[in-house]
């Protein structure tokens, strides 16, 4: 009985020291493995870092070079004489301007207005209006602002008028809205308003004067009979044009 229980009590220290080595061997894999992992996330962190910072140059640089385009597309417009080549240049430096993103689009746009205006006024003053229109007729498409532009709307119209085209010079103010007093004065010039007769009214003998009825009969019924049929004409206010 001794011997056994000697046995037995070996065997149970053998397994509590091979579940205390399993137990040990857990326990220093646990803390290799977080060691790792740690190792890992600061592995993963520093290489992280400098990706954003090469995509922020990147986009950076990319900037400059779309920025430069335009500059240099802006710059060579100034120094254009033929027009048709800055119809053709300014055509396709408003398109890139208006498909791509710049932090400084706005100051690119107004100069491109500016030397564009510039360009138009030029031509108007010295009386190319076929030219002037040409320009205009190109810019307007692209751009809403300039449609707006109270110089360029006078421009055009007196351009228009100035070709012998003042119907459709009346016209195109005609439909414009919200106009300055010079171009309601400019629309007034070219499409006066014109007093056109319309009819007679009667005159009664106490001296009002009476819409004629249909038959002529009780025109001026209580008012002492008609005393003369053709009393005062009428007229109503018309345009020259009408749109």
């Amino acid at each position: 009985m001794s011997k056994q229980f000697f046995k037995m009590k070996k065997m149970s220290v053998r397994k509590k020291d091979i579940k205390g080595n399993e137990s040990s061997c857990l326990s220093i894999m646990g803390c290799f493995g977080f060691f790792a992992i740690l190792i890992l996330f600061f592995a993963f962190c520093s290489e992280s870092q400098p990706n954003d910072d090469t995509d922020k140059v990147n986009l950076q640089n990319e900037e400059k070079s779309k920025d430069s385009v335009i500059t240099q597309s802006i710059a060579e417009l100034s120094r254009i004489n033929d027009v048709d080549s800055f119809i053709i240049l300014n055509r396709n430096t408003q398109k890139k301007l208006q498909s791509i993103v710049l932090s400084h689009k706005e100051i690119h746009q107004h100069k491109l207005e500016s030397i564009t205006i510039k360009q138009i006024d030029s031509f108007f003053n010295e009386k190319n209006f076929d030219i002037t229109l040409k320009l205009l007729s190109s810019v307007d498409s692209l751009n809403p602002t300039y449609e707006k532009n109270d110089t360029l709307r006078y421009i055009k119209a007196i351009s228009l008028k100035e070709l012998g085209k003042r119907k459709e010079a009346a016209e195109y103010l005609y439909n414009l809205y919200r106009k300055s007093d010079r171009l309601i004065e400019l629309e007034n010039e070219l499409n006066p308003i014109k007093k056109i007769f319309s009819h007679y009214q009667a005159l009664c003998y106490d001296g009002i004067y009476k819409e004629w009825t249909a038959t002529r009969k009780g025109t001026c019924r209580n008012h002492g009979g008609v005393n003369k049929w053709n009393g005062k004409a009428v007229y109503i206010s018309k345009r020259t044009y009408e749109f």
